[in-house]
């Protein structure tokens, strides 16, 4: 039965969950013990400073007047200057962090409010006036 019990944890560990397995042999018998991956292999990738910069940087924006920026999922903004508006779909609008409270279409995005997009489906934001803006994440 340990046998049994035992191979059927070996073909997991080996197979199915990217880990290292170590065999010991003690006075009590054989035990194993599981390691993550390697760091920087295939199942533990490293992730360069430059891709967390390209999510997590904060980038100055100038939008002109009638100018839509639509944003991917995550993406979060900060209105500097000007006057902007919510573009929301049949799902939602954009999230106001700052009010706690979602943003429909043509609702005005108040100077300095974190603007939050849940999704990456045609949520944004539209310039009425030029603006600046911060930005942190990808838009189109």
């Amino acid at each position: 039965m340990f046998k049994k019990i035992f191979l059927m944890l070996l073909i997991i560990f080996l197979f199915v969950i990217p880990v290292k397995l170590v065999l010991v042999k003690t006075g009590t018998g054989i035990h194993f013990a599981a390691f993550a991956a390697e760091p920087g292999s295939e199942q533990d990738p490293v992730i360069t400073k430059s891709y967390l910069e390209s999510f997590y940087k904060w980038q100055t924006v100038t939008l002109k007047e009638g100018q839509k920026l639509i944003l991917d999922l995550s993406v979060e903004v900060v209105v500097l200057s000007g006057e902007v508006e919510a573009i929301s779909t049949e799902a939602g609008g954009v999230i106001d962090l700052t009010k706690g409270m979602e943003l429909k279409n043509k609702e005005i995005i108040l100077p300095y409010h974190l603007i939050l997009s849940p999704k990456s489906d045609g949520r944004g934001i539209k310039a009425n006036k030029d603006a600046e803006i911060l930005i942190r994440g990808t838009g189109r």
